[in-house]
């Protein structure tokens, strides 16, 4: 016959109530844990399918990323106290097997076909207790593993811790420079106001200058108003005379271009007959210097 036992192990991880931040996880003293402790404390319990395979703890862990860390560590100890149960399970039905068994094997001895009967039974259990020690094995693996994950994730609440405390560390320089930012800009701002009243009151002064002025303009256009519209009565006769100057200056100028125009017609006709005169006397005197020609010359002249 065939009989496991098993020690369960001896490790259990607990959170202070006071649970402030990654920098506070602490795993506490080795303690026996027993199936009854564990169902005597008032916790939430995981239900977990079994076998569990490598799929579902990675999947446990993804989904231990997205919760706080107490609640991380408190489901790994629910967990591991599950494994435990399982494994005194399997013990208790382990021996519960062997017990029958024996039983079946004193009562039934002497009779061989009845021997025979509860000797493939027996194997039959036998293969279930094969069973049973390979999931046995199997829970003990995944408990490594989450020693393993329970360890990485120490590692990674400790780098949290730093990077939180380094994160706080760059606030509260933020913090101080943009107070001393703000009372920068404070002082900024109240100097500006005091520019601002000064400017408030210098446009006051003006407001109340450009009004004066408004109405000593007014008051000086009521009083050269008459001497504007006189004045304009001029102008608009001057502009008329001006209109009837250059009227008969324009007669004036054309007359005037006709008697030029005449005197040009004159003058071209006097030097045409200057010109005459000189080419008849020119020509006299040509002739003369022989009888034949002046013969002709006076012919000529005369008919």
């Amino acid at each position: 016959s065939l009989f496991y036992t098993y020690e369960p192990f001896k490790l259990v991880f607990t959170v202070d109530h006071h649970f402030m931040g990654p920098s506070s996880y602490r795993k506490a003293r080795p303690a026996s844990v027993s199936s009854s402790g564990f169902h005597s404390q008032q916790r939430r319990r995981l239900t977990y399918s079994q076998p569990t395979s490598i799929e579902s703890l990675e999947t446990f862990n993804g989904d231990m990323t997205r919760r706080s860390e107490k609640e991380i560590l408190q489901a790994l100890n629910d967990r591991f106290a599950g494994y435990i149960d399982k494994v005194r399970n399997l013990e208790m039905h382990n021996r519960n097997l062997e017990a029958e068994a024996a039983a079946l094997r004193q009562s039934q001895a002497g009779r061989i076909s009845v021997g025979e009967h509860y000797e493939r039974e027996l194997n039959d259990l036998r293969g279930l207790l094969q069973q049973l020690t390979g999931e046995k094995t199997r829970a003990a693996l995944e408990h490594e593993h989450l020693e393993e994950d329970i360890q990485h994730l120490r590692v990674r609440l400790e780098d949290e811790a730093r990077s939180r405390e380094e994160v706080e560390a760059r606030l509260s320089d933020a913090a101080r420079s943009n107070q001393d930012a703000i009372r920068g800009s404070q002082e900024e701002i109240a100097e500006y106001r005091r520019q601002l009243q000064g400017r408030t009151i210098e446009l006051e002064t003006l407001r109340g200058a450009k009004e004066s002025l408004e109405r000593q303009r007014m008051e000086s256009e009521d009083r050269h108003q008459d001497d504007i519209n006189s004045l304009q009565e001029t102008i608009n006769q001057l502009d008329n005379e001006l209109k009837t100057t250059k009227w008969e200056m324009a007669s004036q100028l054309r007359d005037y271009q006709e008697l030029l125009n005449v005197k040009m017609a004159l003058d071209i006709e006097i030097a045409a007959y200057r010109f005459a005169r000189v080419k008849v006397h020119t020509s006299f005197f040509y002739y003369l210097d022989t009888p034949t020609k002046g013969f002709q010359y006076f012919y000529h002249l005369w008919f």
